[in-house]
């Protein structure tokens, strides 16, 4: 097995672990997915959110006193893909942006599922567009690499086929269509109940491994904006 081919073997979110500090910031990541809904409730009343304030205003000031975080645009999750991949906006546990993403994976196939808030309504009811699309990319782009073939997003084009309810446990799936040196056709969808409610054809541009370390080690921390105060 190549170097490359070990790193992307690694590169999973782990259902469980070992490291208490990892476990932390995972239950963190749990307790912020039920705050972030709070301000778009309107059925929280003044005192509910006053509360709420005041709770989060101390843990938000202290916060700030730590320095910027850069990311891992050094290449540094080389080193750690595993952790690197539970930060993951769609399915890390330890990320609260999460929903999570439920996925199990093969290199030909992934299948899961996935329920998204109402922090994630686009028209009402129903689950924006743009959240839509990310979670078929997301579900797509596992399939490359758990062939261990390097490669980045060259196109995502997404049929709506009905509106994706929020609070909804929702059936993720994607499967391989194609592969060869140049690029990876991968097809995805989100069914809710026995309604196909997108569907996804995803064009992953395959690159040599040496090409994928270059892009993801283009941005240093020079790049990164000043901490807003």
């Amino acid at each position: 097995m190549t170097e490359f081919a070990e790193m992307m073997r690694r590169y999973r979110r782990p259902d469980k672990v070992d490291d208490p500090l990892w476990n932390k910031r995972r239950e963190l990541a749990a307790l912020l997915r039920d705050l972030v809904v709070a301000p778009v409730r309107d059925d929280l009343d003044e005192a509910v959110i006053d509360e709420l304030l005041a709770a989060l205003q101390p843990a938000s000031a202290r916060l700030r006193q730590e320095p910027p975080f850069a990311g891992y645009g050094d290449g540094r999750f080389y080193d750690h893909p595993e952790w690197f991949e539970d930060r993951n906006p769609v399915l890390g546990l330890s990320s609260a942006m999460a929903p999570p993403l439920y996925l199990e994976e093969s290199a030909e196939r992934v299948h899961g599922h996935v329920t998204l808030s109402a922090a994630y309504e686009g028209p009402p009811g129903t689950v924006h567009g743009g959240f839509v699309a990310t979670i078929l990319d997301q579900a797509c782009g596992r399939i490359p690499v758990n062939a261990a073939i390097p490669c980045m997003t060259g196109g995502l084009h997404v049929r709506y086929r009905k509106p994706t309810p929020i609070n909804r446990k929702l059936s993720v799936s994607a499967e391989m269509v194609s592969c060869d040196a140049r690029k990876a056709v991968v097809q995805g969808r989100i069914v809710c109940g026995d309604t196909v409610t997108a569907e996804a054809e995803a064009v992953f541009v395959n690159l040599s491994g040496h090409d994928f370390l270059a892009h993801v080690n283009q941005y240093d921390d020079s790049d990164q904006p000043a901490q807003e105060t």
